[in-house]
């Protein structure tokens, strides 16, 4: 919820045309949604990478410490 605007100030609404009266929620979801999906699998694509070069300088380790 927001508050409400501070007093004493003049804030004008929307004409008829305005962005906000033109919104169509269901299509914003949508592209949220599909969004959200990116980041995920991004993120997913980002931690199976660093696992596995995080599990390669561990095998290097162990490799020059057993030397």
């Amino acid at each position: 919820m927001l508050a409400p605007p501070p007093e004493g100030q003049d804030y004008q609404t929307g004409s008829a045309d305005s962005a906000h009266l033109n919104f169509d929620s269901q299509e914003f979801v949508q592209s949220f949604n599909s969004g959200m999906h990116k980041c995920v699998d991004l993120g997913k694509v980002a931690a199976l990478r660093t696992a596995e070069y995080i599990k390669e300088k561990v095998r290097e380790q162990k490799l020059e410490a057993e030397s």
